[in-house]
């Protein structure tokens, strides 16, 4: 390993000038005024899980995990996406809710990159999780919410794609054979339409 220079960062990761900071806060806020006037609240977890819990159940990739151990010899991981960990979250702390569930976020994730693929390591995350209500009309509602949060954060141009997993987990399944190989091509290809969206 070459010896770093004084005043380098890790790979990916950015410093957020005053600008950009004034910039994000106010989409921040804006969103957040959206998801709770529709009845999300708003939810915070851990940057740190464990690795057995919320890493394994992550759709990221394991090399792509940050991984650390504790004083114990645990394995931990800076949270890689938000909906491992807001599952873990609904199962523990608020399984005694009833549901559905309305909950919303904005959090920092973290998650290793190739040094020469240019993406960030480390990026914001605002959304939701509608839990617990598998109807069509739960669709249409955070759909829906999507739209409104994007026009209310000032973009007048956008474009909604809206897929089905049932469809896609077959299809793949069918392509590669197994639900191991679908698995893993699931995986990269989850990592491929974050990374397009994350670089919008």
């Amino acid at each position: 390993m070459s010896k770093l220079f004084m005043f380098e960062k890790p790979i990916g990761m950015r410093d957020t000038l005053p600008h950009m900071y004034a910039t994000k806060k106010n989409v921040r806020e804006q969103l957040e005024q959206e998801m709770t006037s529709w009845g999300y609240q708003m939810i915070e977890t851990p940057t740190l899980e464990y690795y057995e819990t919320v890493g394994i159940e992550s759709a990221i990739l394991d090399q792509q995990l940050f991984k650390l151990l504790d004083q114990q010899g645990n394995t931990l991981v800076l949270r890689p996406d938000m909906t491992a960990p807001i599952a873990r979250l609904v199962a523990s702390s608020l399984k005694g809710e009833p549901y559905p569930q309305r909950l919303a976020y904005e959090s920092t994730v973290f998650r290793a990159q190739q040094y020469e693929g240019g993406k960030p390591a480390e990026f914001d995350q605002v959304g939701i999780e509608l839990v617990g209500d598998g109807t069509v009309s739960a669709d249409g509602e955070v759909i829906s919410l999507m739209i409104a949060a994007l026009k209310r954060a000032g973009l007048t141009r956008f474009k909604v794609a809206v897929g089905h997993v049932g469809f896609v987990n077959a299809f793949l399944i069918e392509v590669v054979g197994n639900e191991q190989r679908a698995d893993t091509l699931r995986r990269y290809l989850y990592e491929k339409i974050m990374s397009v969206i994350v670089n919008m």
